[in-house]
């Protein structure tokens, strides 16, 4: 992994179902739920590196929370 890269993002969505379908359109992301993980599917970008998880939305969580 090269240095600086983004290796987990947390993106709150209100919707996993409609989310899961926009982001994979759009980036070309591969998602998909695990077992123990419901209700959090995960994703992985193209590059193999860097991916996170499209979770439920709340009050405290409006922000993409990223990790690298």
């Amino acid at each position: 992994m090269a240095h600086g890269d983004v290796t987990h993002v947390d993106i709150p969505v209100s919707n996993s179902a409609e989310a899961t379908k926009f982001y994979s359109d759009l980036f070309g992301w591969n998602i998909a739920t695990y077992p123990g993980f419901e209700g959090y599917p995960m994703w992985q970008a193209p590059n193999q590196v860097s991916g996170g998880g499209l979770a439920p939305c709340s009050d405290s969580f409006t922000q993409p929370r990223v990790e690298g």
